[in-house]
């Protein structure tokens, strides 16, 4: 477990817990007193550090947007409206000794300490007194520091170091929002691309989160073939992540909505990691990882895999991996469409919930690569996010149930990621009826008997879906 004690020092460690405790005491009166008896250090020390912070945040203001001043005793301080506790926290970590030096490893390899320190401006005897501390705090990890032709590096075992750096830059960066900054740009210039301003800026559709999801799901589907592998029989649920009681309101923020039990569920989600990626050019039987990511989507969906919604799934799993497989290298994604192959049954709500829950947090902070728009656009038409939903209505001499009933036959899950339903035709853009009713004045109609046989219905689900790849092309 990584602790804020790796990554700061008792100064660093002092002057964090001085901005956080001001943060969190905003519009109130605090003296360098009350201060300097609360951190018990002088005042002299308090003012020092104070110094020393607007002089960061001179040279940094967008990291702490804060400004600092002591007036006859008392501290005068105001954070801009757009600073976070969480991003003043990533601001202390980034500026640390320590976490340089991590980051020159995992980025480097091996480095020579005389270009470390000319780089960041550290007289050489501070960066060996951390390098001798690290050598320490790094022996739980199983990782250790060796030097060799005058550059240091990092040694261990690889599974090691990759769980190691997946809880560090997780417990950096995991806990932010703006991890999804590229993936908007990307979802951005898609939907400029395809002439649906309306859309970005529209009030409602951001309300309902589509953006947001299109983007997980572009995200997830890109790295579809990284199953996460989380060590058995532990979840890593950081305390100090979460800053005690301000964690779950930070929760509920992000996550508007959600009950108490999915927002324990996100917690845990978002405490996992990566540490292992599923290799293309291995077969299934040779690939352990796939098998376990299959199990552990099952369990948290609560399916068995041999049942015929697991089947289902793994068999949509399993011709993607083959595709995947076969491209290897492509930059196009095989397109799964449920119109086509084996897949046409599987719940998309299923496949679009593992799809977000599965991946759409940060664990590795350059193990991220951009989506193509041709990617996107593939990903966007298989979920259906992005795209107005098709009015479909029903017109019958029956009594309005048989309509619903109807409804709820024809339209599967799949197809209720494009089609609603409405209750008024002249709103309709499709109209399904049992006969040719003169008063009928529309273009798309389907028509079907009153009591359709699966064949009829299987059929209409095809004219449907054929008119959505239409709709598509316009």
């Amino acid at each position: 477990m990584i602790t804020i004690n790796l990554l700061l020092d008792g100064t660093q460690m002092r002057k964090y817990r001085l901005v956080y405790y001001l943060y969190y005491h905003q519009g109130s009166q605090v003296s360098v007193a009350t201060l300097s008896e609360l951190f018990q250090v002088s005042k002299k020390t308090i003012s020092a550090d104070f110094s020393e912070i607007e002089k960061k945040n001179y040279v940094s203001a967008d990291k702490i947007p804060i400004t600092l001043k002591i007036i006859k005793g008392k501290v005068v301080f105001n954070f801009s409206n757009k600073a976070s506790i969480l991003e003043i926290r990533q601001h202390f970590f980034e500026e640390s000794i320590t976490f340089k030096l991590l980051t020159a490893f995992y980025k480097e390899g091996s480095f020579k300490l005389l270009d470390f320190s000319s780089s960041y401006y550290y007289s050489l005897s501070v960066v060996y007194k951390k390098i001798n501390e690290l050598k320490i705090n790094l022996r739980p990890y199983g990782l250790s520091i060796q030097s060799e032709y005058g550059s240091i590096f990092l040694t261990g075992d690889e599974e090691k170091k990759r769980i190691f750096y997946g809880r560090l830059y997780y417990y950096v960066y995991g806990d932010r929002t703006s991890f999804l900054d590229p993936e908007k740009k990307i979802a951005k210039s898609y939907f400029k691309q395809i002439k649906v301003k309306h859309l970005w800026n529209n009030t409602l559709f951001q309300k309902r989160k589509k953006i947001k999801l299109s983007i997980l799901i572009a995200v997830s589907l890109q790295r579809m073939n990284n199953f996460p592998l989380i060590e058995k029989k532990r979840t890593y649920l950081f305390s100090d992540l979460l800053m005690d009681h301000n964690g779950q309101k930070l929760l509920k923020e992000n996550y508007p909505g959600c009950s108490k039990n999915q927002l324990n569920l996100e917690r845990q989600w978002m405490t996992s990691f990566i540490i292992s990626e599923l290799k293309p050019y291995l077969s299934i039987k040779e690939n352990s990882l796939f098998n376990e990511g299959l199990i552990r989507i099952s369990n948290i969906f609560k399916f068995h895999l041999t049942s015929r919604k697991g089947k289902l799934f793994k068999q949509m799993m399993l011709m993607y991996y083959k595709e995947k497989k076969n491209c290897k290298k492509s930059s196009t994604l095989p397109v799964l469409s449920f119109a086509n192959g084996p897949s046409v049954d599987i719940s998309s709500n299923l496949y679009l919930e593992v799809l977000i829950k599965e991946n759409h947090k940060r664990e590795f902070e350059y193990s991220i690569y951009p989506l193509s728009l041709e990617e996107c656009a593939n990903i966007l038409k298989i979920s259906g996010i992005g795209t107005e939903k098709i009015k479909v209505t029903f017109i019958s001499e029956y009594p309005p149930e048989w309509g619903m009933f109807l409804y709820r036959k024809i339209l599967t899950l799949e197809l209720k990621q494009f089609y609603e339903w409405s209750d008024d035709v002249l709103k309709a853009d499709i109209v399904i009826a049992d006969n040719n009713y003169p008063s009928i004045n529309k273009k798309n109609i389907f028509l079907i008997s009153p009591l359709p046989s699966d064949k009829e219905i299987k059929k209409l689900q095809n004219n449907l879906i054929n008119h959505l790849n239409q709709v598509s092309k316009d």
